[in-house]
This record gives C-alpha cells, structure tokens and sequence, in this order.
C-alpha cells in the first residue's frame, strides 16, 4: 500500500518508439492490439528495455538511467519502474533459457547486478537498505 501513486491505467505491454506520442511534456501511448490493465511504469521499463538493452548492440546502463529520470518525475514511480525493469530482465532471461534454449544467465545476470548498483549509487531504489543480487 502506498507505493503506487497512480491508478490502474490500459497500458500496451510491447512498448517501441513508434507507439509513443509526447504531448505538452507528458507521455501517451498509442497502439493497444496488446493492452492491459497495468501501471505506467511498466510500459516505460519495458520500453526502455526493448531500446536500451535487447534490441541494441551495446547495452547502457547509464542510457537507461538518464531515461528513467527525465521520463520520471515522482519518486515511487522512478522506484517501480527500476525494480520493474530488474524483474523483467530475469524473467524473460528464465524465459529465454527455458523455452527457447538460449543460455544468456550470464550476460542478463552481470547486466541485472551492474544496474542494481547503478540504481543504488542514484538512489532510485528508495529506502531499500540493499537488493538481492543475482
């Protein structure tokens, strides 16, 4: 209770740029074929995932951080949305190993542990004293 400062919204699930529209400073989704009942911030781990770490070459952290605080604006949400993208990255690591037979524990893992820090040094993991690393 407490942690989530918004409502329950229709969010899309599959973010890519092409379904983001920005209006007046706020974000808005288009393109729903997929959509759900969730909370915003996981439409923008998800896509910040999608732009910043599966789909690129050279994954950033530091991108990824740069785009949480200047999409962001309220603590609780910056917080959600970073422990959203650490539960996404191991769930679709497991997913990937266990349905499709690609082993990249190591990789996700490493990546997971280095943006867990990163979180920490910003403060973007709220009072947490210490997470779990992989």
């Amino acid at each position: 209770y407490g942690f989530i400062d918004d409502d329950v919204w229709l969010t899309h699930g599959a973010i890519i740029d092409r379904h983001i529209l920005v209006k007046n400073n706020r974000l808005y989704m288009c393109d729903y074929e997929n959509s759900r009942y969730s909370i915003g911030e996981a439409d923008v781990a998800v896509w910040l995932l999608n732009k910043y770490y599966w789909e690129c070459k050279s994954p950033s952290i530091s991108l990824i951080i740069q785009n949480i605080l200047k999409s962001l604006y309220k603590n609780n949400t910056i917080n959600l949305t970073c422990f959203w993208i650490i539960s996404e990255l191991a769930y679709r690591s497991f997913f990937l190993l266990l349905f499709k037979g690609q082993n990249n524990l190591k990789k996700d893992f490493d990546f997971i542990n280095e943006f867990i820090t990163a979180c920490e040094k910003n403060n973007l993991l709220g009072n947490k004293e210490s997470v779990i690393r992989f």
